[in-house]
């Protein structure tokens, strides 16, 4: 693990990359909503299969968008996006053994932390928050 970049740096590298703060927070509660209906609505490994976890996924990502569609934000060409959250929680949640309330709160601290833009963070932490906020900004606003 690197260094992490004081918030003054980070400030500059959010202005380069046209970060808006108020738009981070609204990705990071797409990004905690998703998390908390997968995590509510998952029946198990011993109910589940691998199609299973990609159908509950699809619906957990669907209800997401459909959340925020009342509140006026269009999910077009979500395509790049929803594979990413979707390999995300394949690998650190579907194919994990252990599926418990720690873990769960943990990737959710995960992403608040991401998402904190006054929280100083590495350079790869940077790196992954801008993709993924690019990712979401492509998602949204085209």
């Amino acid at each position: 693990m690197g260094d992490t970049i004081p918030i003054e740096k980070m400030n500059s590298i959010f202005r380069v990359n046209n970060i808006d703060v108020e738009v981070s927070i609204l990705y990071r509660d797409v990004i905690i909503t998703l998390m908390d209906k997968i995590f509510k609505t998952y029946l198990g490994d011993e109910l589940t299969n691998k199609i299973e976890q990609k159908k509950h996924f699809n619906w957990s990502w669907e209800a997401t968008k459909k959340d925020f569609s009342r509140e006026g934000f269009s999910f077009t060409n979500d395509t790049e996006i929803k594979d990413y959250f979707y390999g995300f929680i394949e690998d650190v949640y579907y194919e994990s053994p252990e599926k418990n309330e720690t873990i769960e709160f943990n990737l959710k601290k995960l992403w608040y932390y991401l998402f904190n833009p006054v929280k100083e963070k590495t350079q790869s932490d940077i790196d992954v928050f801008i993709e993924i906020y690019d990712m979401f900004t492509h998602t949204i606003f085209g």
